[in-house]
């Protein structure tokens, strides 16, 4: 989870969350030599360096922390229906939000609402006729 929960929002959606999804090959596991190493050498802390020099302590898996990865994932919900315009926009306004987080994408929370495709002067729906 974020550090902060200050997370981005407008009169049609906000952020819920934002967390780690799509574990490749699974999470890395801290084992009992990080927890030693930092014990005895790093004042208990189990800092990023002290992580990154013994491998994955899960079962079977010898691979670095380096190898395991995940996307980074903000999850939104709507508060009433939105077009597609006003979803698109505020998506597009959150780009340096996203980038300062690194995170990777965006993810729907299914609320009932929804976005709406865009509709023409002529009353069509994406070159569909909606009469």
């Amino acid at each position: 989870m974020d550090e902060e929960k200050n997370y981005p929002k407008t009169d049609f959606a906000f952020v819920d969350d934002v967390e780690h999804v799509n574990y490749k090959p699974h999470p890395f596991t801290v084992g009992t030599r990080h927890v030693a190493y930092a014990s005895d050498h790093n004042g208990g802390m189990l800092t990023q360096d002290v992580v990154e020099k013994f491998p994955c302590a899960y079962r079977n898996c010898s691979l670095p922390y380096a190898a395991h990865t995940s996307d980074h994932v903000a999850f939104v919900k709507l508060t009433r229906d939105a077009t597609n315009e006003e979803v698109g926009a505020w998506l597009k306004s959150l780009i340096p939000w996203t980038e300062e987080r690194k995170i990777d994408g965006f993810g729907f929370i299914k609320t009932g609402f929804r976005i709406k495709p865009p509709v023409s002067p002529e009353g069509d729906v994406d070159g569909e006729s909606v009469k």
